[in-house]
């Protein structure tokens, strides 16, 4: 079922691109074990599980905790799951994923990062914060990113380091 919001962004500061509440108001829904699912013409998009869900109906945001979100290629396979401490989804479909940010692909490359948005209406992942991408191959660092989920199409915007696995000893510090 696609998620579908009729919201007001009403006392609500921007940051990263999206409204989020300024104050805490009363939430309208407080949730355990939520599932959300997103379709697009009756495939599935991607798969969200919290443990945890604040909804804020009139600032149109859905604040998730513990976030396990599965995302799906346009043949229906498992492409990648993220995992964070915490998140916000909101009356667009646009998510936000902050605290130990992980992506793993299917080809176990792997995505971390302390905060991760995803564009519903472009299908990609994108931050401004510290990045680092482990494959079987490389690892790559940089700040400021951009991908498809599936990380087959990266492109990191500033102080990019790239060095294959047998130089891993010298790469900088995290």
């Amino acid at each position: 079922m696609t998620i579908l919001f009729s919201f007001l962004s009403i006392g609500c500061r921007r940051e990263e691109g999206k409204a989020i509440p300024t104050r805490d108001p009363l939430p309208q829904e407080v949730l355990e074990e939520l599932t959300l699912k997103e379709m697009d013409k009756g495939r599935v998009v991607w798969i969200l599980n919290a443990k945890k869900a604040i909804n804020y109906e009139e600032e149109g945001v859905i604040k998730v905790y513990e976030i396990h979100l599965e995302f799906f290629d346009t043949t229906g396979v498992l492409s990648s799951t993220l995992r964070a401490d915490s998140g916000a989804v909101f009356s667009d479909n646009d998510m936000r994923a902050m605290g130990s940010v992980e992506v793993v692909t299917r080809d176990e490359s792997v995505l971390e990062t302390d905060l991760l948005e995803w564009s519903n209406e472009r299908k990609l992942i994108s931050t401004d914060r510290e990045i680092r991408i482990s494959t079987r191959e490389s690892v790559i660092t940089g700040i400021g990113f951009e991908s498809d989920p599936e990380l087959k199409h990266t492109k990191v915007k500033r102080q990019f380091y790239a060095r294959k696995v047998e130089q891993i000893d010298s790469l900088p510090p995290r």
